[in-house]
């Protein structure tokens, strides 16, 4: 019974997986009958052209570098969930998703953190440069 719940979750896990990127990258109707799919955009982000200067193209991949790293923390907080709720009462495994669960959120607020003083520094540094120069 174990094994089998875990396969339908697992299954349930990549389902979802496969379709998020299509459900991020749709877009609601822009007023004409037509719906801009993302052809432009990248999970939100914008594709940089070859006039885009390099501080437009560091955010984006530190953007999507620390977005990945959100998702798998995020995993992982599913994970010890899961694990928490079929331990049926035996102690070890819920010791183990209790530490499981704390390391991804803390995993999690350090995500968080870094992503708000490299947004902060890469503007400051683009004000900087865009004033003084």
């Amino acid at each position: 019974m174990n094994k089998k719940l875990t396969k339908y979750a697992l299954s349930f896990l990549m389902l979802t997986l496969v379709m998020t990127p299509a459900l991020a990258l749709a877009e609601d109707d822009n007023g004409d009958d037509t719906y801009d799919l993302g052809q432009d955009k990248i999970i939100g982000l914008e594709i940089p052209s070859e006039t885009d200067d390099l501080p437009a193209i560091v955010i984006n991949v530190i953007n999507i570098v620390l977005g990945l790293l959100a998702l798998i923390a995020i995993v992982i907080i599913l994970i010890a969930g899961f694990e928490w709720m079929t331990a049926g009462g035996n102690e070890d495994r819920v010791k183990t998703a209790q530490k499981r669960l704390q390391y991804g959120l803390i995993g999690l607020v350090i995500i968080f953190l870094a992503y708000g003083i490299a947004t902060w520094v890469l503007t400051t540094l683009t004000t900087v440069a865009t004033t003084s120069g």
